[in-house]
């Protein structure tokens, strides 16, 4: 049959097949590759890493006493000082974690040199200076060479103030119930009103990590296949197999059918994290599934991600190098991520104009609306609307990816300017 004869319906099916052609090549040639293989299983690894190591390197930062020297003007407070550290400071086998080391001297000027020598000479950590009108004055010195030791200043400040304190308590004859009246810790626990349902505790950390990770999974999901969109276009300008791949099927089913299979490639390695990570901690998919407004979310990460993903595509199709591809890629997923910035403020209060004024701004919806759904479901207009907006402007992109495309794909050498761009887009 000739394809004049051809009817409308026999048309979209042949086209509907090259796209899924390009699709499986694409999705089948990275799937196998030793990138996604390592990217699979590192980047978890890497994550996981980042959020376990400070920790372990904090609990075996000290491994042996540190020493501190005291200048006491009290003759008093270093014994008190001693024995709250050592009742609440300790290192492994009971090991005291801080020794004070009283400097004696004939001045308090000679003192301060004695301890600044031992200071230097790494000795010493650091000097502790205690005036003898410290009960009436707030600021206490601490004389070191390495002042972003927050944990020790931090042990010095609480013992400090128990001791204080505790000195109060005595010196008034508060009894020690009355003591445990006023040192008695209060909760604060936020009751969510839900109407029509049981009414039930918020939980904070299920609703910032909910939101983290929905953002952390796209960014994740974008970061990847972007960037391997952006890459398969910009080698397949400079090794001139557009022009065969363009021999075979046209311009737009190229596009969409390497939008598709690198998106079933991200979902692939999406489903298997979160696989992995429900199989080894099932707290996980408690948490999400808590979370108000779960069905929305996936509505917010598919769009954005077409929306982002028709992006890189458009940005491959006129760059030349893949260093111009990864400059460009890297300024555009900033701005998927940067809602993280104001992600406690958007937690705190979601509903001001500015987190509203930003969830109106299409590449900022999908991670500005996340965040606020898992606090406070927003009014049902503004979730329309958004999704609207953000729905419109992804087909608006893609259509300009795909004119860009058209063009750009065969161009190479010099990249196309801003008023080539637009030339093509109104052509």
């Amino acid at each position: 049959m000739k394809k004049e004869e051809w009817n409308d319906g026999e048309l979209e099916s042949t086209m509907k097949s090259k796209m899924l052609i390009v699709a499986k090549r694409e999705y089948l040639e990275n799937v196998r590759s030793k990138a996604f293989l390592i990217s699979l299983v590192l980047t978890p690894l890497i994550m996981i890493a980042f959020g376990l190591l400070p920790s372990y390197f904090a609990s075996k930062s000290n491994s042996t006493p540190i020493i501190i020297g005291v200048v006491d003007e009290t003759h008093w407070i270093t014994e008190e000082l001693q024995s709250h550290l050592n009742k609440h400071y300790t290192l492994a086998g009971k090991q005291p974690m801080y020794i004070l080391r009283p400097i004696i001297a004939a001045s308090k000027e000679e003192a301060i040199f004695i301890s600044d020598s031992l200071v230097e000479n790494e000795i010493a950590e650091g000097t502790l200076l205690l005036q003898k009108n410290i009960e009436s004055d707030s600021i206490i010195n601490f004389r070191t060479k390495r002042t972003g030791n927050f944990r020790l200043i931090n042990a010095l400040e609480k013992s400090l103030d128990e001791i204080f304190r505790n000195k109060l308590y005595s010196d008034l004859q508060i009894s020690v119930l009355v003591q445990k009246k006023f040192s008695l810790q209060r909760t604060v626990t936020p009751i969510k009103i839900t109407r029509g349902e049981d009414e039930q505790a918020a939980d904070f950390k299920t609703q910032f990590f909910t939101s983290y990770i929905f953002v952390m999974l796209m960014f994740m999901l974008i970061l990847t296949t972007g960037q391997m969109l952006v890459r398969s276009v910009v080698e397949e300008k400079s090794n001139r197999i557009v022009e065969v791949l363009l021999s075979s099927c046209s311009a737009s089913d190229l596009m969409r059918g390497k939008i598709l299979g690198l998106s079933a490639l991200g979902i692939t390695q999406i489903a298997l994290w979160l696989i992995l990570g429900i199989s080894f901690v099932p707290s996980i998919a408690v948490m999400l599934f808590q979370s108000e407004g779960i069905l929305l979310m996936p509505i917010y990460f598919i769009l954005g991600y077409l929306l982002y993903a028709s992006l890189f595509v458009g940005i491959g199709s006129i760059v030349t190098t893949e260093q111009e591809a990864q400059q460009l890629t890297s300024y555009i997923s900033l701005l998927l991520i940067s809602p993280i910035v104001i992600s406690l403020n958007a937690i705190e209060n979601p509903h001001t104009p500015l987190m509203q004024i930003l969830s109106y701004i299409p590449l900022l919806t999908p991670t500005m609306m996340a965040l606020r759904i898992s606090v406070e479901m927003p009014p049902f207009l503004e979730i329309v609307v958004t999704s609207f907006l953000l729905f419109i402007s992804t087909l608006a992109l893609m259509w300009a990816s795909g004119k860009i495309f058209h063009i750009g794909i065969l161009s190479t050498g010099k990249r196309m300017t801003l008023k080539e761009i637009v030339a093509n887009i109104r052509t």
